[in-house]
């Protein structure tokens, strides 16, 4: 009883593996139902919501990058018409 001040230092296999572990099975694993599931049939939504995350990050990718090209073209164009409204300016003061 000495030593009633110091406590045990928390270990470095809890926190690297045990609580990822913990959380996985709380996220995936501790809201489903399972009872009717005996003989621990495959569960295609699983696999499904694994897909989702990949695809979307593959479209995410795919839009940025369709989304930059199309800003390009639109400053393209835009410098493109103040380029023509200089022109047209310029050629009516040398007129007068």
């Amino acid at each position: 009883n000495d030593e009633e001040g110091w406590t045990l230092p928390e270990s470095e296999f809890v926190t690297t593996m045990i609580k990822p572990g913990t959380e996985t099975y709380q996220n995936m694993w501790e809201t489903r139902d399972e009872s009717s599931n005996f003989e621990q049939n495959y569960d295609s939504e699983i696999v499904k919501e694994e897909k989702r995350v990949e695809v979307v990050d593959e479209i995410r990718i795919e839009v940025d990058a369709l989304m930059r090209e199309e800003l390009k073209n639109l400053k393209a164009a835009i410098d493109k018409t103040k380029d023509k409204k200089k022109k047209k300016k310029k050629k009516k003061k040398a007129k007068k």
